[in-house]
C-alpha cells in the first residue's frame, strides 16, 4: 500500500499534521483514515457506549466460530498474567467457601450494580476494592 509522503490535512479538527498521526485505512484512496489519530480516539471514547452491544456480539460470534483460536487467545492471555489469574481464581475460592463477602454497592460511587472485585495488587489477592463496572473501567483507563 503506497503512502502519501508529507502531511495530511484531518478532517475533524482542520489541522495540517504528519501522516504518522493517521492510521491506514484500506478503504480510502490514500490508505489513511480521515481523522488523525488524536481526533478518532476522542470520538471513540465519547461514543464507546453506542458500540458496545455491537462488539460485544460480535466477539461472541467470532468466539463461537473460533473455538480453537478463542482458546489459544485466552491461554496466552493467561501465561502472559498468572498472577492475576491466580488472583482472580482465589477470590472466586474465597467468595464461594464464605471467606469473602461482596459488599452491596461500590465502593466510590454508591451504586448497587453487579460489583467486580479489583486487584491493585496482586501479591495480595483477597485485598480487593469492589467497583460497579462503570467504576472498575474507569480505574483500569486511567492505568
Amino acid at each position: 500500500m503506497a503512502y502519501n509522503v508529507g502531511k495530511k490535512t484531518c478532517t475533524k479538527c482542520k489541522e495540517e499534521k504528519q501522516i504518522t498521526c493517521f492510521a491506514s485505512d484500506k478503504n480510502t484512496p490514500d490508505g489513511l483514515t480521515y481523522q488523525c489519530r488524536d481526533c478518532k480516539r476522542a470520538y471513540d471514547r465519547k461514543n464507546r457506549h453506542r458500540f458496545f452491544n455491537r462488539k460485544r456480539q460480535a466477539s461472541r460470534v467470532w468466539r463461537k466460530n473460533h473455538p480453537e483460536q478463542s482458546l489459544a487467545n485466552t491461554q496466552a492471555q493467561r501465561a502472559k498474567n498468572p498472577d492475576a489469574y491466580k488472583a482472580h481464581g482465589k477470590v472466586s475460592t474465597a467468595k464461594r467457601d464464605g471467606k469473602l463477602s461482596v459488599p452491596a454497592s461500590c465502593e466510590t460511587c454508591g451504586q448497587a450494580d453487579k460489583l467486580e472485585g479489583h486487584h491493585y495488587n496482586y501479591d495480595k489477592p483477597l485485598k480487593v476494592t469492589w467497583l460497579c463496572v462503570k467504576c472498575h473501567n474507569a480505574v483500569h483507563l486511567k492505568g
